[in-house]
């Protein structure tokens, strides 16, 4: 069986991304039938800025640049929507703010010691 996450900080990151998914879907149930079209967007642009995260840390690659960027969208979105639905957002956004902030501390020691990752 392959492990998802190999650090508590990738684990963070799905946890992040996957609230951040599980918030827009809800928020776009609630908000269907008053948003019609615009629904999409209300949910779709949190989806699209969380999904890059998911993906690069299930293949175990870098995510901090995504996770910030992720970070930053999510936050501006719920404030951007902050008086309907899209207050929802701000809590996975805070989480995507610790994930990456832990991300860049987490991969400093290597870039300080110029150590090279250990094998498989």
């Amino acid at each position: 069986m392959q492990r998802v996450a190999r650090s508590p900080i990738a684990g963070l990151r799905v946890v992040a991304a996957a609230a951040t998914i599980v918030v827009a879907v809800v928020v776009g149930v609630i908000s269907g039938e008053d948003g019609g079209a615009f629904t999409l967007v209300l949910a779709g642009i949190p989806i699209l800025a969380a999904a890059p995260v998911l993906v690069l840390t299930l293949r175990h690659h870098r995510a901090a640049a995504a996770t910030y960027l992720a970070a930053i969208v999510v936050i501006a979105w719920g404030l951007v929507t902050g008086l309907g639905t899209g207050f929802y957002f701000l809590a996975p956004g805070v989480v995507l703010v610790i994930a990456a902030l832990a991300t860049v501390a987490g991969d400093e020691p290597r870039a300080r010691t110029g150590a090279a990752p250990p094998r498989r």
